[in-house]
């Protein structure tokens, strides 16, 4: 990942081949103190995982869906805390070579040549808990 152009707390990242998204956002949160903000993105992705939330079940639908070579049509998501970590949530809407629109939660996002990230930091902190009722970690 490198940073392109920073402007207070506004962030324009890039994404490499190879370089899994969501891991690197996380840790460069992580190691800058951003504890709340929020992020999108367009690129090219290898590989992404996208999962959908089961109202009745009470959880992510797993394995969820896996493809391969799709553009990323767009990314968004936001960054809280949970536990004293950074906690990422991220959606996305991708598209393979017929254009053929996928979409859902984001697991796992692993660029095939580039992905375009705009973050955007919050002074503060967003916490998360987990709502027992749902099986997720919401913002508090």
């Amino acid at each position: 990942m490198k940073q392109v152009l920073r402007d207070q707390n506004n962030y324009i990242l890039r994404f490499d081949k190879d370089e899994d998204v969501l891991l690197g956002l996380k840790e460069f949160c992580s190691q800058s103190g951003i504890t709340a903000g929020w992020f999108s993105g367009i690129g090219a992705a290898n590989r992404v995982q996208l999962l959908y939330y089961s109202n009745e079940q009470k959880d992510y639908q797993r394995p969820g869906v896996e493809l391969h070579n799709v553009e990323i049509v767009s990314l968004s998501g936001n960054i809280a805390v949970i536990n004293n970590e950074v906690m990422l949530h991220c959606h996305g809407v991708f598209s393979d070579d017929h254009m053929t629109p996928s979409a859902g939660h984001v697991s796992t996002l692993v660029v095939s040549v580039t992905c375009e990230v705009v973050l955007q930091a919050v002074t503060g902190v967003i916490n998360r808990q987990l709502d027992k009722n749902f099986n997720l970690k919401l913002m508090k």
